[in-house]
């Protein structure tokens, strides 16, 4: 029998019930399978949830048996859609159903293609049903909850505003990692986590966004990269705590002496935003002058910012004049309201020694800065202030300089009754600076001011190292001496000063325990464990801005045959096991008739081959090293110890050090 899928040769489809000849066997009876609808749209936003939708499969004539369905893609990802089968048999009365379920919503924002294909045995055609997935992307911001109503400038809105990512027509688009950004129009800003990015739900939530702004209504704008922004309903902004406190009138002014100043001290209070804030207590009071103000009470910020005084009095003399306004934990607190008291008409009598003054400020500078400035006040009796009186000031000490020594003092103003000068000094010692006042052919002689002159930074040029060289036997130690100065050759104290040794970085160095002294100076130790010569160095302040003094000292160490050779290996036995050597030197070295050895430099050398047993500066031709070493040139009764046993290797070290170490002069015993 022909299959039943077999198509004409003509390629003729038959869509509808058919009788096809099929030679001898005899008419084939085929269906067609019709599908309700063979089209289906999928819409939603990423990540949203889908419903599943029903395809009727049914028969055009005959019943349709072994149902299959298989999925094509169209381009783009795959298994995006799942589908069923309700049975694998449909006829006209009992339909079957083909379930399509979008298995993946949570793909890039785009259109995806797939084409459902339903086939039968029985059937002359195969049934399609275009399937189409479009994954809407975000494009606009929606506010899910408003912001607080209300807030204080400066403070965190009580309720945080939450932002949704949405589509254009609406829908809410689950999207994750997506930055949201808060803003402030109508002036001011928000500060606190700004920027906020969005859940697995599309969502950004602010929480702690603090507002700073002037008082009045305002808006929070929300924006993201491509998308529409979104403004809040607005937020009324009230005056927040006061953080700052500024003057308001006019400062300095001048007014003649216990007479009101022209404009009394007067304050702004204001919060963050520069908001007014009302009720703050602020209080005044008199620093200098010995004036008045009124009130003395503390006087609280009307509904402007402002407190104010009523009245400041000029104190009663010729001078300087200061009010201060203080208000706890704000910022500019406290603010300084200067005046000058004038003289007016009154005519100062004659100069008094007593009241005149000489003051330095800074007490203390540095060699070679730019020093102090000395101000000399000339006043009366009544300790009003003269001015164009004559002075010449003058120093105790060496290696200072006025920038004048002929002055005069000020008129008017703040200068009034006072003349200044600078002071400066290369040399560090305490000074006195003195003055002579002259006025009405009167002169008068303060009581003369004190400063000090400190010296200066350590300067690696004019600090020096020494230490004793050289040094004879390995137990005793040189002592370096660091002298630290500044540029100006003063000795610089108080400084802590490390050394090292090159050519040897094992040399036991005992740094300096204290810092230089008023002399510049502090001390450690150099010792050496093998001889030699040594290049000492100095670091000034090594933890802090160091400063490597520029000469060092050389320190040479000879090693001594008395203390370091016989005293310390020939003098003594050495016990080195059952291997080593157990006898000392002396047993052997007894002269004739003599009941204590001999082991003085003089026998050593004299006793045998004076010009071979030490060659100076040649230890490896030295019969002394040789016999050491039980060299194969020697006859065994040569060899020491006697008893064949060897030296230990830093002791034999040591002997040829001494011996090289003298070749260029005389030995030293």
């Amino acid at each position: 029998m022909i299959p039943a899928r077999m198509r004409l040769s003509v390629g003729l489809a038959l869509l509808c019930t058919a009788v096809v000849s099929c030679g001898g066997d005899g008419p084939v009876e085929v269906g067609a399978i019709n599908l309700a609808p063979n089209k289906i749209v999928f819409t939603t936003a990423p990540g949203g949830a889908l419903e599943s939708k029903a395809v009727g499969i049914t028969p055009a004539t005959i019943d349709l048996s072994g149902l299959t369905v298989s999925t094509t893609y169209v381009g783009g990802p795959s298994d995006w859609l799942t589908t069923s089968l309700s049975k694998s048999t449909a006829t006209q009365n009992d339909p079957a159903i083909l379930t399509l379920q979008v298995s993946n919503s949570t793909l890039a924002a785009g259109s995806y293609t797939a084409t459902v294909t339903i086939d039968s045995p029985d059937a002359a055609n195969t049934g399609k049903v275009t399937v189409t997935l479009t994954i809407e992307s975000a494009a606009n911001l929606a506010i899910l909850t408003q912001p607080s109503s209300t807030a204080a400038s400066g403070t965190a809105l009580a309720q945080g505003p939450v932002v949704q990512l949405q589509t254009e027509d609406g829908t809410p688009v689950a999207q994750a990692n997506v930055d949201v950004t808060a803003t402030m129009e109508g002036g001011g800003n928000v500060s606190g986590q700004t920027t906020v990015t969005t859940d697995a739900q599309g969502q950004a939530t602010f929480t702690g966004l603090v507002v700073t702004a002037p008082v009045g209504e305002h808006t929070l704008l929300f924006t993201a990269d491509g998308l529409t922004e979104v403004r809040s309903t607005p937020v009324a902004i009230t005056v927040g705590a006061a953080t700052t406190i500024a003057a308001s009138s006019a400062t300095p002014q001048s007014a003649e002496a216990g007479t009101g100043a022209g404009e009394p001290p007067a304050v702004l209070v204001t919060d963050g935003a520069g908001n007014p804030v009302e009720g703050v207590d602020v209080t005044f009071a008199v620093t200098q002058g010995g004036g008045a103000i009124l009130p003395v009470a503390a006087v609280p910020t009307e509904a402007d910012g402002i407190a104010k005084l009523d009245s400041w009095t000029m104190g009663p003399v010729a001078g300087a004049n200061a009010v201060t306004a203080t208000a706890t934990g704000l910022s500019g607190s406290p603010v300084q309201f200067d005046a000058t008291g004038t003289n007016g008409g009154v005519v100062p009598g004659p100069i008094d020694q007593a009241k005149s003054k000489i003051t330095v400020s800074p007490a203390s500078f540095a060699a070679g800065s730019a020093g102090t400035t000395v101000t000399v006040t000339a006043r009366d009796a009544n300790n009003n202030l003269i001015g164009g009186a004559t002075v010449t000031v003058a120093s105790t000490g060496s290696n200072f300089a006025f920038q004048s020594t002929s002055l005069t003092t000020g008129t008017n103003g703040a200068t009034l009754g006072k003349a200044t000068t600078t002071y400066t000094s290369t040399k560090a010692e305490a000074k006195s600076i003195s003055a002579q006042i002259t006025a009405s052919g009167a002169t008068v002689s303060p009581t003369p001011a004190s400063v000090t002159v400190n010296a200066g930074a350590a300067n690696a040029a004019n600090s020096t190292v020494s230490a004793p060289s050289p040094v004879t036997g390995l137990t005793n130690g040189s002592t370096v001496t660091v002298t630290v100065k500044d540029a100006f050759g003063n000795p610089v104290s108080g400084r802590t000063v490390s050394l090292s040794a090159g050519g040897d970085p094992t040399a036991p160095i005992t740094q300096p325990v204290s810092s230089t002294g008023s002399n510049g100076q502090t001390t450690g130790t150099l010792k050496s464990t093998t001889g030699g010569t040594y290049q000492v160095q100095a670091t000034v302040d090594p933890l802090g801005s160091a400063v490597v003094i520029t000469q060092t000292a050389s320190v040479s160490f000879l090693i001594s045959f008395a203390t370091d050779i016989k005293a310390s290996i020939f003098d003594v036995s050495f016990d080195l096991g059952a291997a080593g050597v157990t006898s000392p030197c002396s047993s052997c070295h007894l002269p004739e008739n003599a009941q204590v050895p001999d082991l003085s430099f003089a026998h050593i050398t004299d006793a045998h081959d004076a010009g071979n047993v030490v060659v100076p500066g040649n230890a490896d031709n030295s019969l002394l090293v040789k016999a050491l070493l039980h060299d194969a040139s020697l006859q065994a009764d040569e060899l020491m110890p006697s008893s064949g046993q060897f030296l230990p290797g830093p002791v034999i070290d040591l002997i040829k050090r001494w011996i090289n170490q003298n070749g260029a002069g005389a030995l030293t015993p």
